[in-house]
């Protein structure tokens, strides 16, 4: 069971599913495994948001169907490193700009919409210029 989840963990990250090589040893690290790191139960819980907006869990028919969907969702919606805007894939797409404060400094973000039409940042695009 171990082993299932950590494929499906994996599914998630952009890297693995835009074919983008993220080794270690090479400083080619994930970026986005790198800030999903931080991210663990004892200093953030997802469940009590889960349940006071009353979210009900994703049940598909076969284990397949679980990596299919999370690697889709993954690939469509979020870069990796080295496969911003790269012609091998169609999404996801930059729709406009946004400045948004990153820990008090300003930045331009490339920004995309999801499936719900709700935006979201794509990329950092760099500081906000004056």
């Amino acid at each position: 069971m171990g082993h299932i989840m950590h494929l499906l963990e994996d599914a998630n990250v952009p890297d693995h599913t835009r074919n983008d090589t993220h080794l270690p040893l090479l400083s080619t690290e994930s970026p986005y495994e790198g800030e999903m790191a931080k991210w663990n139960p004892t200093i953030f819980s997802i469940s009590d948001k889960i349940f006071a907006e009353g979210l009900k869990p994703i049940l598909l028919n076969e284990l397949g169907d679980y990596f299919e969907k999370i690697a889709k969702y993954s690939n469509n919606y979020f870069f990796s490193e080295d496969t911003i805007l790269s012609e091998k894939y169609f999404r996801p797409k930059e729709l406009f700009e946004k400045v948004i404060n990153d820990r008090g400094i300003e930045y331009l973000f490339a920004m995309g919409r999801d499936k719900n039409g709700d935006s979201f940042p794509l990329y950092k695009k760099g500081k906000k210029s004056s």
